[in-house]
């Protein structure tokens, strides 16, 4: 079968959000959309809770021609129920999970079934509801082969592919609930060797704003310093224009030219670059430093050459 596409007006899409509150399967279509399944699987999902997969036994009412026999065992009218739940077929399924196929009477509603399954999320799987969801959508694949493509199912293909769908989709879109996290800990990093790195910052003291730059090599020496007074601005100008500053000299002294690379670094990794802003309170406008810093920045400039990394909330 190929991929499902639906197409629909807006007063469709009105009635598809009128189903999550008013259909009487409401509770499990809301199980239904919550959980992270592939697209896929959730438009099957929503077609069968909402009673709007075309069953043979529905066909047949309009179009009498059509035959209402279930394609899979030929011996009862293709419904949701038996489809899903009692047909021969499906029952070979059920019968390789953990879901009890004697469970099914002949009549039992099976998307009442499907209400009581565990829908929480689980650290090793996908949970109770989705795989039952999956191996649903991988019959349903399974009877249209059958019937368009002549393909004779069977019930191991169903189960691998419906196994390995969700598997791989719950790895790659579930998060594994986490522990307790490791300390961060945090310290300015050199560039690598043949480059230079521009850290910026901006600093708003009394309603007076300052912005500032450092730029060092790959061995972390100052190669060129600056800060700024700018008086009453927002702590958004005041980094833009440390950042058009930094960049200004580094291409004014043909520090770099051709190649940037830009990235955020916490504040505990710019103790130097906010040291040199507070500085910039007190000047009129500006001042640069080359090959140094003045000694109110040194306490930060030696903490990268000589001390170890610092955590989060780290405080000079």
């Amino acid at each position: 079968m190929q991929d499902l596409f639906l197409i629909w007006e807006s007063g469709g899409l009105w009635e598809m959000v009128q189903d999550a509150t008013s259909h009487p399967q409401a509770a499990l279509l809301k199980k239904m959309w919550g959980p992270p399944r592939a697209p896929k699987v959730k438009i099957f999902s929503w077609l069968l809770i909402s009673k709007r997969l075309q069953m043979r036994s529905h066909l047949h009412r309009f179009l009498p021609h059509i035959n209402p026999d279930c394609p899979l065992c030929n011996s009862h009218n293709e419904t949701i129920n038996h489809l899903f739940g009692t047909c021969s077929f499906i029952q070979s399924i059920w019968s390789c999970t953990n879901m009890d196929p004697m469970s099914f009477s002949t009549n039992f509603d099976f998307l009442t079934w499907l209400g009581t399954l565990p829908a929480s999320s689980t650290p090793d799987g996908p949970n109770a509801l989705s795989k039952a969801l999956l191996l649903c959508w991988q019959v349903w694949e399974a009877r249209n082969n059958l019937v368009f493509k002549d393909v004779t199912p069977h019930p191991v293909c169903v189960l691998n592919v419906a196994g390995q769908v969700g598997l791989e989709f719950w790895n790659q879109n579930v998060k594994h609930a986490k522990g307790p996290s490791a300390p961060l800990h945090i310290k300015w990093k050199p560039p690598p060797r043949g480059w230079v790195k521009l850290n910026f910052d901006g600093s708003i003291r009394n309603n007076v704003a300052a912005s500032d730059f450092v730029i060092r090599d790959f061995d972390g020496h100052v190669l060129l310093a600056g800060a700024k007074n700018i008086g009453d601005n927002t702590i958004f100008v005041a980094e833009c224009m440390a950042l058009r500053d930094g960049l200004a000299y580094a291409i004014h002294r043909v520090l770099f030219v051709e190649i940037l690379s830009f990235n955020h670094i916490y504040r505990e990794a710019n103790f130097t670059a906010d040291a040199v802003a507070n500085l910039g309170h007190g000047l009129s406008p500006s001042n640069l430093w080359e090959s140094d810093l003045p000694l109110n920045c040194s306490v930060p400039f030696f903490l990268y050459l000589f001390g170890p990394a610092c955590p989060r909330s780290f405080c000079l």
